[in-house]
């Protein structure tokens, strides 16, 4: 299952790629959004609405980090939007795969930790219940 913020990069992409503006795209990306994302895409479609430029509608989302910004608007400039959004959307499912492994990967040594610490001691519980 993709991450919530390279799902939203898969959607832009695809609407782009299908003809929306790009204040279309965003009106349709946070119908469907939480409402944190919402109020950013709405911000953001406001900031576009009042003849803002591009960069400053991501920037008044507060949704994008500013590399993913600058990646972005050069996309746009360039009319790689689409592609520039599939490459960003794998990099947000790899960082949460990443993510996901380290606490994976955590959860084993974190439970012996726990069984080293009160393992004893239930041991001990355990034995003069038994008694």
């Amino acid at each position: 299952m993709p991450d919530a913020d390279a799902n939203l990069y898969y959607r832009l992409a695809a609407l782009v790629e299908s003809g929306s503006t790009m204040s279309e795209a965003l009106t349709i990306l946070q119908e469907s959004e939480s409402w944190s994302r919402r109020r950013g895409l709405e911000r953001a479609i406001r900031t576009l609405d009042q003849g803002m430029s591009f960069t400053d509608a991501l920037r008044a989302a507060q949704l994008f980090d500013p590399w993913e910004i600058q990646l972005l608007v050069a996309g746009e400039k360039s009319g790689h939007l689409p592609e520039v959004c599939r490459r960003l959307a794998k990099v947000r499912d790899q960082r949460a795969q990443r993510i996901q492994e380290l606490i994976f990967r955590s959860a084993y040594p974190f439970l012996l930790v726990h069984l080293a610490i009160f393992g004893p001691s239930l041991f001990i519980y355990m034995n003069q219940g038994a008694a």
